[in-house]
């Protein structure tokens, strides 16, 4: 009787192949049944025909090695070695190579002998229980629905598609991002240091250390947003160039202080609108090169934005 030896997990077993089909795979409705993630539910079959054994693979996902090779189809000849996954059967086909007793011969009818006395003939002796191998233990990935993959090639181990397609995404996306701060404007590294230096200067009042940062931080390579960090620079540089003419930047603090009590009590004085824009402007014209000056005429985060709005609307009316 043909059998498979069955070596996994470090136990050995032997199975006895009566049946003309012996299913194996992973399910536990399979005769022999895999304890091994590589195999698939139902994986392959070994058919008894015409005294011979063949192993079919049920075009299973990873593949039936035997010998080493993967085989779909093959007549196992003794001593194979069929693996699935870790598991391995080794073909014991050495009781086919006897020749087979035909079974009327066992059970003919004795030959009549004269004589005294007739012997009668023995009754043939009842064939062995057929063997049943034990079941393996059941898996619970059994009851999960194995979708596998037709047809199938040679087996695959691992399926990149996944991390190949988010790769191409991530690509695509940044050529993206790249094309619109091309088309936008530019990198948005100028707008954010100019931003950072007009805070530090507002914290302190300090153009020095302001203007220290911008130039440090901002792109002049970048020329359309460039512009404004540029024209910051300008002025922060006039202010720190004029910061040691104390007498001139304490008169301008004084001339301010006026024109903002004087704003503050405009309609109190009947100061008009135009009025009190030509005092800024000329407030402007006369102490730009002092900080508070330059602040009124440029900084768009002046303390004096009422004065500013004037001062322009005279500028313009002067034209």
């Amino acid at each position: 009787m043909p059998k498979i030896l069955i070596q996994e997990g470090g136990q050995q077993s032997v199975f006895e192949l009566f049946d003309d089909e012996t299913t194996v795979g992973r399910g536990a409705a399979n005769a022999i049944q895999v304890a091994d993630g590589h195999a698939s539910k139902h994986h392959a079959v070994l058919r008894r025909l015409g005294g011979r054994i063949k192993l079919v693979d049920l075009e299973s996902k990873n593949g039936t090695r035997v010998n080493g090779e993967f085989k779909n189809q093959r007549w196992l000849a003794h001593g194979d070695v069929v693996a699935i996954g870790a598991m391995t059967m080794t073909f014991d086909g050495s009781d086919l190579a006897a020749a087979p007793v035909p079974v009327a011969a066992a059970y003919a009818a004795p030959a009549v002998v004269s004589g005294p006395a007739l012997s009668v003939p023995a009754a043939p002796a009842a064939p062995p229980a057929p063997r049943v191998a034990p079941r393996r233990a059941r898996d619970d990935r059994d009851d999960r629905d194995d979708r596998e993959e037709r047809p199938r090639g040679v087996p695959r181990r691992s399926n990149n598609n996944a991390a190949i397609g988010m790769m191409v995404g991530v690509g695509v996306i940044g050529i993206i991002v790249i094309l619109i701060l091309l088309v936008g404007g530019g990198t948005p590294r100028n707008a954010a240091a100019l931003q950072q230096a007009r805070r530090l200067y507002q914290a302190d009042s300090d153009p020095e250390r302001a203007l220290a940062y911008l130039k440090a931080n901002s792109d002049p390579n970048d020329v359309d947003g460039y512009v404004q960090v540029a024209e910051q620079i300008r002025t922060w540089t006039s202010m720190v160039e004029n910061k040691g003419n104390d007498a001139l930047v304490e008169e301008a603090k004084a001339v301010m202080k006026k024109l903002m009590r004087d704003r503050i009590e405009q309609h109190a004085n009947g100061l008009t609108d135009e009025a009190l824009g030509r005092r800024a402007l000329e407030f402007a014209e006369k102490y730009k090169s002092t900080p508070t000056g330059m602040e009124l005429l440029n900084s768009p985060y002046s303390d004096y934005p009422k004065l500013r709005l004037l001062m322009e609307k005279a500028k313009a009316a002067s034209k």
